[in-house]
C-alpha cells in the first residue's frame, strides 16, 4: 500500500558540471529496459516485458518530468518531447529494438554565477522502483568552453592524420581536435582531458588506446562498426573546467567500406569464441571447419575465386584471432561474388576451465554495404558449442541479403549444436553440422 520510492544520492547527481554563463549545457539520460524475457507462445520476444513511463495517480502524477516546485526559474529543459505514456522495450533476438531511451536535458545557465538544482521524476511500470527521484545539479560560472572536432585536413601539410566525419571504418585510428576550446575571461587552457562517453555495445574501452591525451589534439582506435561519442573537458589556469555543452562533443559512425563485414563479440574475457563464414554452396563437403571454404583461424584467408589473391576482392579475410579478451573478430569481404555464406561460432575453450563450464553471450553484427542488417545475440552454454547464426545470399547484381539460421528454440536466433570429440577445427575436412 505504500509507493516505493527509489531516490538517488546527491553523489549520484546527474552533473551538468561547470557551464558558462548565459551558454546551454546538454546532458544525456538514458533509460535502459534490462528486462530478458521469453516469448509468449506464438507472440513477439521484443514486445514481452515492455517497460512504460507514464503518469501514476498514486505517485506523483507526473510520469517524466521535474519534481513540483524543484525547477521554478525554468533554468532546466528537455530537449524535444517527454510526452506520456512512452514505451522502452526490451532488445531482444531478433529485434531491432535497442532496449533503451535516450533522452536530452537542457541547462540554460543564467548570467549570473551560482549553484543550480532540480529533481527529476521518473514514474514506470518496473516492477521494483516505480518511482524513481534523480537530483540534478549544475553551475554558472565564468567557465572556459571546450570545442571538439575531427581533426581536419591541413592543406599546409597533406600527409597529416585526419579523419572525414563520413569516412571512419573499424580497426581504424580517429584524429580529434580541441584547439578552438577558449575561456572568455582570456584565461589560457591549461589541460585536455577526452572521454568517450558512447559507443557500441561489446566495445572493450581498452582496446582504444589513446594518444594524446591531455592535449588539444587526440586520437584513438574503434574496435567495432557503430556509433559514438566523444567529450571533450578543458581546464583554465584558475582550475574551472568546461560543462557538458553541445560543442564539447563530437559525435560520428563507424561504417565498414567493406561489402560484407561480419562481426563477433563476447562477455567473457577470459574464454575464446571463434567467429567462422563459411561459403556453403557449389560443394558437398563444404563443412564448418573446412580449409578451403571455412573462414576461420585455422585459415584467415581462404581463396574461394581464383581471379582475387587472398584475402582481397571476392575473397574473405578475418582480421585476428582473439583468443583472450571480448572480441571484436571480424571478417570482411571487399567485392562478394554470388554464393552463399554462413555465420557461424564455436566456443572453443574457456582458459579458467578448460572443459568450458562458463555459459558466455555471444553477440553477432552483420553489415551489407556499410549498412547493419542483423544482429544476434546467444548465450553458448559449454566448450565445443557451435551456433549456427544467420544465411548471407549475395546476388549477381552486387545485392545482398541475410536472414536467421532457422531456430531449434523458441525466441532464439539460429541453432546450437556441440561438435562431437571426435571431429576437431584441425585437419582440413571440418565438421559437417547437422
Amino acid at each position: 500500500g505504500e509507493t516505493d520510492t527509489c531516490v538517488l544520492t546527491e553523489e549520484n547527481a546527474l552533473d551538468f558540471g561547470n557551464i558558462a554563463m548565459g551558454m546551454t549545457g546538454t546532458v544525456r539520460l538514458t533509460i535502459r529496459n534490462k528486462a530478458t524475457c521469453d516469448a509468449f507462445p506464438g507472440g513477439d520476444p521484443c514486445a514481452s516485458c515492455v517497460l512504460t513511463i507514464d503518469k501514476d495517480p498514486a505517485g506523483q502524477d507526473l510520469g517524466f518530468d521535474f519534481k513540483a516546485g524543484s525547477n521554478a526559474d525554468g533554468y532546466f529543459a528537455f530537449a524535444g518531447s517527454t510526452s506520456t505514456p512512452f514505451q522502452v522495450r526490451q532488445a531482444d533476438l531478433g529485434c531491432s529494438e535497442s532496449g533503451e531511451v535516450t533522452l536530452l536535458l537542457n541547462f540554460n545557465a543564467p548570467t549570473q554565477e551560482g549553484a543550480y538544482q532540480t529533481m527529476l521524476v521518473i514514474e514506470s511500470t518496473d516492477p521494483d522502483e516505480s518511482l524513481i527521484e534523480i537530483p540534478v545539479v549544475a553551475k554558472s560560472v565564468n567557465a572556459p568552453i571546450a570545442v571538439a572536432d575531427l581533426r581536419a585536413l591541413d592543406p599546409a601539410n597533406p600527409t597529416a592524420p585526419y579523419s572525414e566525419i563520413d569516412n571512419i571504418e573499424p580497426l581504424e585510428r580517429v584524429y580529434l581536435d580541441g584547439s578552438e576550446s577558449y575561456d572568455p575571461a582570456g584565461e589560457n587552457i591549461a589541460q585536455y582531458y577526452w572521454e568517450v562517453v558512447e559507443y557500441p555495445s561489446g566495445t572493450n574501452p581498452n582496446d582504444f588506446d589513446f594518444n594524446g591525451q591531455g592535449s588539444a589534439l587526440l586520437d584513438f582506435f574503434v574496435p567495432l562498426a557503430g556509433h559514438y561519442v566523444v567529450k571533450l573537458t578543458v581546464t583554465n589556469e584558475s582550475g574551472i573546467s568546461s560543462g557538458d555543452t553541445e560543442d564539447a562533443r563530437i559525435e560520428f559512425d563507424v561504417t565498414p567500406g567493406d561489402s560484407i563485414h561480419v562481426q563477433l563479440t563476447w562477455d567473457d574475457p577470459g574464454n575464446d569464441q571463434d567467429l567462422h563464414l563459411v561459403k556453403i554452396d557449389g560443394a558437398p563437403e563444404a563443412h564448418f571447419c573446412h580449409d578451403s571454404y571455412d573462414c576461420f583461424f585455422g585459415e584467415k584467408k581462404p581463396v574461394w575465386f581464383s581471379q582475387d589473391a587472398a584475402g582481397v576482392g571476392a575473397n574473405p579475410i578475418l582480421d585476428i584471432d582473439d583468443t583472450n579478451g571480448i572480441g571484436p573478430e571480424n571478417i570482411n569481404i571487399d567485392e562478394p561474388e554470388a554464393a552463399t555464406y554462413r555465420v557461424y561460432v564455436h566456443y572453443f575453450s574457456d582458459w579458467g576451465s578448460y572443459s568450458g563450464t562458463t555459459p558466455t553471450t555471444n553477440t553477432v553484427r552483420i553489415y551489407l554495404n556499410g549498412l547493419l542488417v542483423g544482429e544476434y545475440t546467444r548465450v553458448l552454454p559449454n566448450k565445443d558449442a557451435v551456433w549456427a547464426v544467420a544465411d548471407i545470399v549475395w546476388d549477381e547484381n552486387g545485392l545482398g541479403t541475410q536472414s536467421p539460421y532457422p531456430s531449434d528454440s523458441a525466441g532464439q536466433a539460429g541453432t546450437i549444436h556441440t561438435m562431437p570429440a571426435s571431429a576437431s577445427c584441425f585437419g582440413g575436412t571440418g565438421w559437417d553440422f547437422p
